[in-house]
């Protein structure tokens, strides 16, 4: 089985996996995101610029995907530098491992675990810790 992922759509599930913790449990797997001041910056600058009054961090790195940047991660366990674009985390997430992961995000049925292994899809294309 395979879904069918717009965008939009994929950003959407994307923050809800960073915002619900699941950044926070891949940290601790030594995955740690490491965003470029300069993009970090002009994320920023541009959600500014669009009247978002409230802005938190996993804005900004949504921010980031939507202009079409990375997000990158250094990945302590492997000593190697990681990331991936929208497009790459569409073509993941539609990809039959991901299937009960995103159904679990968009029925808001999700926790931190989820997210963190949302990521790891996104990430390296399967779940390696946990």
């Amino acid at each position: 089985m395979k879904l069918i992922l717009e965008k939009e759509e994929a950003i959407e599930i994307i923050y809800s996996a960073l915002c619900n913790g699941g950044l926070a449990i891949l940290q601790e797997s030594e995955v740690i995101l490491n965003v470029s001041p300069e993009d970090y910056k002009q994320a920023k600058y541009e959600l500014i610029e669009a009247s978002k009054a409230s802005i938190c961090l996993e804005d900004v790195y949504v921010q980031i995907l939507r202009s079409g940047k990375s997000l990158c991660f250094f990945d302590n366990n492997e000593e190697a530098n990681v990331q991936f674009d929208i497009s790459k985390a569409i073509e993941e997430m539609s990809k039959e491992a991901a299937f009960n992961l995103v159904l679990a995000i968009k029925n808001e049925e999700d926790d931190a675990y989820t997210g963190w292994e949302l990521l790891q899809i996104c990430l390296y294309g399967e779940i390696i810790y946990g």
